[in-house]
């Protein structure tokens, strides 16, 4: 009775599988589970293994391996792409991810020396691109299309509508030179760099040397020394202070308070006082000549009176003396 239980098992297991087996003896391809089709192996249902290998055959380009939907003729959700044809310039290897609209997500691309590694966006453009080697073997670049890309590092976040690059919690070391044609701003927002400035600083400023370029408009006042130059009078210096209460051409300490001031320009104004300084101390020194020579010529003078003052006492003396005998 067991022998004919088991009998009965292993035709029934037969038929079954026989069923589910399908084989086009013109073509020579099989289905599992469902009729053969163009392909050589087709399976409904899932298939388990602990090894797979899908080749190329050699000749021409070919896409060894589909998965997922069908999203356009021939076209799969993810696809394995190998091209080992003669003297081929394609990409070697590429892995190609699509949408349910056949629209390009993702793609990693090798053609010879060259990794490439691209994310799009839904309408199938390219939005970053990491490539290495396509222009050397040593350079590498990282590229992000999209006008209002963001990188942030260190955490996570928006950070609209100012900052496209963030480092969070944390410093850069750039060892080398940095370089931008538009405005930078230190220990405040962008929106606090007043418009007509390229470099904001809120906070303090510690340098070795500092160099300033004059702009044209801003003469350095080597003008002082020209002849044709009129230097006010010590009267007119004095009696502008004692309106004004600050030298003129030089801003107030409201005036300063209120708008600051250029380094260059104030450094020529600045100059310009010490210039117009020196040619008082050197007019003084003038003065203080000639009355030098007045003084001397006076001594002299009062030199020549003591010694004639003297002659005068001696005379006297000796006329009282004779008037004694």
């Amino acid at each position: 009775m067991k022998k004919i239980i088991l009998t009965a098992v292993l035709i029934a297991s037969y038929t079954f599988c026989n069923a589910q087996i399908t084989e086009d003896e013109s073509t020579g391809n099989v289905g599992i589970g469902v009729e053969p089709s163009t392909h050589k192996l087709e399976v409904r249902g899932t298939v388990k293994g602990t090894h797979g290998i899908f080749s190329h055959d050699g000749v021409t380009a070919n896409t060894p391996l589909w998965i997922g939907e069908e999203v356009a003729p021939n076209v799969y959700n993810t696809q394995y792409y190998l091209n080992k044809s003669a003297g081929a310039t394609d990409a070697y290897f590429a892995n190609i991810i699509r949408d349910k609209n056949a629209k390009a997500r993702y793609q990693l691309k090798v053609v010879e020396e060259n990794t490439q590694l691209s994310i799009y966006d839904h309408n199938g453009s390219e939005a970053f691109k990491f490539d290495v080697g396509a222009l050397g073997p040593n350079k590498v670049f990282m590229h992000m299309m999209k006008p209002d890309s963001r990188i942030v590092i260190g955490s996570h976040g928006l950070y609209e509508p100012d900052h496209k690059f963030v480092i969070k919690n944390g410093s850069a070391l750039i060892e080398g030179n940095i370089y931008t044609n538009n405005k930078i701003g230190i220990g405040l927002a962008s929106s606090d760099i007043p418009t007509d400035y390229d470099l904001a600083v809120g906070g303090n400023i510690i340098a070795e040397k500092v160099k300033v370029q004059l702009e044209d408009e801003w003469e350095w006042p080597d003008y002082v020394f020209e002849n044709t130059y009129t230097l006010p009078t010590l009267n007119e210096v004095s009696q502008y202070i004692e309106e004004n209460g600050h030298l003129k051409d030089v801003p107030s300490a409201d005036e300063v308070k209120e708008n600051g001031i250029f380094l260059g320009e104030m450094d020529a104004k600045l100059l310009r006082k010490i210039e117009e300084l020196t040619l008082y101390t050197i007019a003084q020194q003038e003065e203080i000549k000639k009355q030098d020579v007045k003084i001397s010529k006076l001594e002299e003078k009062n030199k020549q009176l003591n010694e004639l003052n003297k002659k005068l006492e001696d005379l006297q003396h000796r006329i009282a003396n004779l008037e004694k005998e």
